[in-house]
């Protein structure tokens, strides 16, 4: 077994670049901690979630293994030397490569300065904990705005009508690659290809009479494009596109790898759509009138003072 260490020094970045998925770094030494570490020094692989409510847990939050080590040399390498534990360096950061005795990577994760603990002064004994990518994503992109896809090349659903404006699609793979870099396991997210995301709002029915709601009228009240005119975070747009489809996603041997619950062994509640029971409501008061969405059939967009196009 060997455990692969790399340096990468931020040095120029501002703090909150200070991150590998959105910094400039420089590559420094490598070691192998394995030659540091202690006898039954490592522990198992820890994977904690993040719940949308107490029972209902969407994402990894974070993964970690914490090894111990011997505050040695070898190859002419102190550990704590190497760590600059006594440097409070803020500008480095490293990866870490769990290999198996086969030398297949089974783990990866990152070690910060402020995840290193001297356990025992005594002994000169490190408690080093190595974090999932999950917690560096996260970090990296909840500060970065969505990029205008205006150019970005459509992906249009089978059986969609071509000559209706401003209807607009993108599959959920392209949007995540535009904006997360080729970051995605594309052997496990090959699904996302055949996730259609819109650019704009829109409603639709089956039928040309809107007031009439025994159709199956439904009212699709965002797309990506209202993201972005909203400013919104990368990694918000991407926990809401997960959240709503309820899909999971971690990281495996730094890709990001995102899954519908059913591929996985996370428990599952089926629920049976006999026993819903589906209203569209509408009130009307002298006081008060309240609807979910309103339908403008005919009339003209105007953009300073000049008609853009009629409907």
């Amino acid at each position: 077994m060997r455990i692969e260490v790399t340096k990468y020094d931020f040095s120029g970045n501002e703090d909150k670049n200070i991150n590998f998925f959105t910094g400039i770094s420089t590559v420094g030494t490598s070691i192998d901690l394995y030659d540091y570490l202690e006898k039954d020094g490592m522990s198992n692989i820890n994977y904690e979630f993040e719940g949308v409510d107490s029972e209902n847990s969407i994402y990894v939050k974070c993964s970690n293994v914490t090894l111990t080590c011997k505050s040695d040399i070898y190859n002419g390498t102190n550990l704590t030397d190497y760590f600059e534990l006594y440097l409070q360096n803020k500008y480095i950061k490293f990866k870490a490569n769990f290999y198996d005795e086969d030398d297949v990577l089974f783990y990866s994760g990152i070690i910060q300065t402020d995840g290193i603990e001297i356990s025992d002064l005594r002994d000169d004994l490190l408690s080093i904990t190595v974090l999932g990518y999950e917690k560096e994503f996260k970090e990296g992109f909840s500060n970065i705005p969505l990029l205008d896809a205006s150019s970005l090349n459509y992906d249009m659903p089978p059986g969609t009508p071509l000559n209706i404006r401003d209807l607009y699609f993108y599959t959920a793979e392209r949007l995540i690659k535009y904006n997360f870099g080729n970051i995605l396991d594309d052997t496990t997210a090959t699904f996302l290809r055949d996730i259609f995301i819109s650019k704009n709002p829109y409603t639709y029915a089956d039928n040309s009479r809107f007031e009439d709601y025994s159709t199956n009228t439904f009212h699709i009240k965002t797309g990506y494009k209202s993201f972005w005119l909203d400013a919104i975070d990368r990694f918000a747009w991407f926990d809401s596109l997960c959240l709503s489809m309820g899909w999971v996603w971690f990281f495996h041997l730094g890709k990001l790898v995102v899954q519908e619950r059913r591929d996985n062994d996370f428990p599952i509640k089926h629920i049976d759509y006999n026993e819903l029971i589906i209203r569209n409501g509408l009130t009307n008061r002298v006081e008060q009138f309240q609807c979910s969405n309103v339908i403008i059939k005919s009339g003209e967009y105007f953009r300073n003072t000049q008609i853009v196009y009629s409907i």
